[in-house]
């Protein structure tokens, strides 16, 4: 009776973690991998032609996994998890990139190995994510900055009226607008 009901708790328990798993990590089956739909096919012969040359004059492999969502996980934990998966780079080396896109949570990272770490700084990848992967991402519509553009009281929106500014004061002012 006792060996019964311990095999019932046992088998309740581990349904009960069955139904908060982890999103599984897809196989690597390219330089570009997209659950989504989102690139068509020749955006992804583009794109893997372009990583392909990357690796070729640098060394160090970069990949690019499109995903929906990564629910229950953060972005940071899920990439965490494809980039020890995947080992994307060279042995010893450990100088792979991923580029991880929620679609759906409308998050991007890259996550990076340790051979790239002087190369591609924290700071450095934030500025690549703002600068070149948010336009890119508005374009396609799944954004947030898309829906605070919207908004009448937003810096950004179209219809907002900039002041002329002029002088130290004025610097300063315009400054302050450009940062995050």
């Amino acid at each position: 009776m006792n060996a019964a009901r311990a095999c019932l708790v046992g088998l309740l328990l581990c349904w009960g973690f069955a139904a908060f798993a982890d999103v599984a990590v897809p196989p690597l089956s390219g330089r570009v991998v997209d659950q989504t739909g989102t690139l068509s096919s020749g955006d992804v012969a583009a794109l893997t032609q372009t990583l392909k040359n990357l690796e070729a004059r640098k060394g160090s492999q970069v990949a690019v996994l499109i995903v929906p969502t990564t629910a229950p996980e953060t972005i940071e934990q899920y990439s965490l998890r494809v980039a020890e998966t995947w080992k994307i780079g060279r042995k010893k080396i450990d100088d792979g990139a991923l580029l991880v896109v929620a679609k759906d949570d409308r998050r991007l990272r890259i996550e990076v190995g340790y051979g790239l770490e002087g190369a591609l700084t924290d700071v450095t990848t934030k500025r690549i994510i703002r600068r070149n992967h948010h336009a890119q991402i508005q374009e396609r519509g799944f954004c947030r900055r898309d829906f605070r553009r919207r908004r009448p009281d937003h810096p950004d929106h179209p219809g907002r009226r900039r002041r002329d500014v002029t002088g130290a004061a004025g610097a300063t002012a315009a400054l302050r607008q450009l940062q995050p």
